[in-house]
């Protein structure tokens, strides 16, 4: 299946349904042909479309062990940069790129958040924050043992963040 295809049946005999199912066809037009029919397999498709080129947004691509690949952003729970080498952190892996803190700011934009010199969160992904010292809290994140930290300078601005 080919999700940038989109297959059609029109034909006047039924005996081709089974294969409309077997390729995923979005749909199956019978004569006599239906011109409001034909127009509203159009608009189902156009919306298609238009769903897949949003959802395009919400992704963000990264150079990863010599390849290009394509992380979606509600998937990433924070980053982490040390020495311009930066770690999209995900429930599940973890991602090292060469790119600075800054440039990946720039890439993630709404629903992140700079809360250290080192760490931008997903703000939608906090469960808990905890205080270890005077300076500093831990973040928590949902579904995960992993941890980012937050840095005395950036509470405030996280405080109002969050309310908004």
């Amino acid at each position: 299946k080919d999700s940038k295809i989109n297959i059609v049946f029109a034909t006047g005999m039924d005996h081709h349904k089974e294969k409309a199912f077997e390729v995923y066809a979005v749909d199956y037009i019978s004569k006599p042909y239906n011109i409001g029919r034909i127009k509203q397999t159009i608009d189902r498709i156009k919306s298609f479309t238009n769903k897949e080129e949003a959802d395009f947004h919400n992704y963000i691509e990264i150079n990863y062990n010599w390849n290009k690949i394509f992380i979606r952003k509600s998937d990433i729970l924070f980053v982490e940069c040390i020495n311009r080498t930066s770690f999209y952190h995900t429930i599940d892996n973890s991602y090292k790129c060469y790119i600075s803190l800054k440039e990946v700011k720039n890439q993630l934009g709404e629903g992140f958040f700079q809360v250290h010199k080192s760490y931008i969160i997903n703000l939608t992904k906090i469960i808990k924050t905890e205080k270890i010292s005077r300076t500093c809290l831990k973040v928590s994140f949902v579904n995960t043992p992993k941890n980012a930290y937050i840095s005395a300078r950036y509470f405030d601005d996280l405080r109002k963040k969050l309310q908004q």
